[in-house]
């Protein structure tokens, strides 16, 4: 009811991925049904969007997707996408099965922010990176040959990742708890996103303890 504080959960799947895999088009369709999008939420609560104050976006800094056919852009086939999938346990939890890895798309990220009215940002998982020397982001498409910051509505078209690079910090993250401690190039990709996606990170995950967790005031 009004007045009242909820925490709606969506299951603990990369949100970007999840907002995709559930449209009902030809490259995303995971024929699932969830509840994870903030326009959702508030019809199922009998709430309209507008007291959703907070929507928090829980992402990693990079992507994975469970096995199947859903397309992924940036997915990597290479040692580097072994080393993701390695460094972040990414299998499943039931079956084993390894998932599917590869650099953070921010093209997607943003467009399912927009879709699900995303004030905030979680990232999880930061420490995955921490031994990469250089970290790529997608910023951008080519769409059938065609340059794109936009995500495709024709997601039958040939999508080609295009990247920016990013001096890797090299460094142990675990065993900071003051964000003003983070190394300059890991707050420096911070900000990038930040930018580009027009929306603040307000909490940082540096590893699975709670303690490991850095909350950025306002």
């Amino acid at each position: 009811g009004c007045g009242e504080n909820y925490v709606l959960d969506d299951a603990g799947r990369t949100f970007s991925m999840e907002v995709l895999e559930d449209n009902p088009d030809e490259m995303y369709c995971r024929v699932q049904i969830n509840a994870g999008d903030a326009a959702i939420c508030s019809t199922y609560m009998y709430e309209p969007d507008g007291y959703l104050v907070h929507v928090n976006g829980k992402d990693r800094l990079y992507m994975n997707v469970p096995t199947g056919d859903v397309s992924f852009p940036t997915e990597l086939f290479d040692e580097t996408g072994e080393r993701l999938r390695q460094i972040g346990h990414e299998f499943g939890a039931v079956t084993g099965r390894p998932r599917r890895c590869g650099w953070l798309d921010l093209v997607a990220l943003k467009y399912t922010a927009m879709i699900d009215g995303v004030t905030d940002l979680v990232m999880m998982k930061s420490d995955c990176l921490d031994s990469f020397e250089t970290i790529k982001v997608c910023t951008s498409y080519l769409v059938d040959g065609k340059p794109t910051d936009r995500f495709p509505f024709d997601t039958r078209s040939r999508i080609e990742p295009v990247y920016t690079e990013f001096e890797g910090w090299q460094q142990d993250l675990r065993g900071i708890r003051d964000a003003a401690a983070l190394p300059r190039a890991f707050q420096n990709y911070i900000r990038f996103m930040e930018s580009y996606l027009g929306i603040p990170i307000r909490i940082i995950s540096l590893g699975p303890d709670r303690k490991e967790t850095i909350y950025i005031q306002s």
